[in-house]
């Protein structure tokens, strides 16, 4: 597939721009992830970057059971439960600026939730969000502690990562963070209101977040609805 239409490509960054995602039903279904992945924009190829991690630069996500043996992924920690709010990649020094889910087998009960981060800011101060230092749950091969700022800046725009799982917060003001974003509060009070419920139901359907700007999650998955496939792909740039 070639690159998809100036016109149309503007449209989405813009509408990106604003909202932070933008859903995209039925979307050339008959296209694969790969190629319509490669016609919005520079594919992130983890293996090149991580060959130790084997994930492939299109990757399926179902539904399973939580184990202790993938305790270090999402679905081995919540299993079918719901997703807390995170920023993929939020270990990582710049995480991927985008994350695009396309639906393979659709499942109308399951939503993906999207929460803009500007609504954080509406909270808390910008100053105290930019004092917040996070570091990675796992520790690295030499043992040193690398300090990551919830806040950060590349190319001229400002991101935002969290993720309860795989990071932990290292001041007071992660630690404010940490509250107000916790997974037992969360849907049940500030947010709420400005939480986006996505569903992915048609084979086609297609979310693309800024993963610098949004932080994103799913809610709990029947276990009727455990047929649910998407594949991920993670861009880091929209073509314009």
């Amino acid at each position: 597939m070639q690159k998809t239409n100036l016109v149309v490509r503007e449209a989405l960054a813009d509408q990106l721009q604003k909202d932070g995602y933008i859903m995209l039903h039925d979307w050339h279904s008959e296209e694969k992830t790969i190629s319509i992945a490669r016609s919005l924009g520079s594919v992130v190829d983890i293996r090149t970057l991580l060959p130790e991690s084997d994930i492939s630069a299109v990757q399926a996500l179902r539904p399973g059971y939580n184990t202790e043996s993938f305790s270090n992924t999402y679905t081995g920690t919540y299993g079918l439960a719901e997703f807390p709010m995170h920023t993929d990649f939020a270990h990582w020094a710049r995480p991927p600026r985008y994350l695009m889910l396309r639906c393979k087998k659709g499942a109308p009960g399951v939503t993906t939730t999207v929460l803009p981060y500007s609504q954080l800011n509406s909270i808390l101060e910008m100053s105290t969000l930019r004092r917040a230092l996070l570091k990675p749950r796992r520790t690295r091969p030499d043992n040193t502690v690398l300090l990551l700022p919830l806040v950060f800046r590349s190319r001229g725009v400002n991101g935002f990562r969290w993720d309860s799982l795989f990071l932990v917060p290292m001041n007071e003001a992660a630690n404010k963070v940490s509250d107000i974003l916790s997974h037992e509060s969360l849907p049940l009070s500030w947010f709420k209101p400005e939480i986006k419920s996505v569903v992915l139901a048609r084979t086609g359907d297609t979310l693309i977040i800024d993963n610098w700007r949004c932080l994103h999650g799913r809610s709990q998955v029947s276990e009727n609805e455990m047929d649910r496939e998407l594949e991920r792909v993670y861009l880091s740039r929209i073509y314009t």
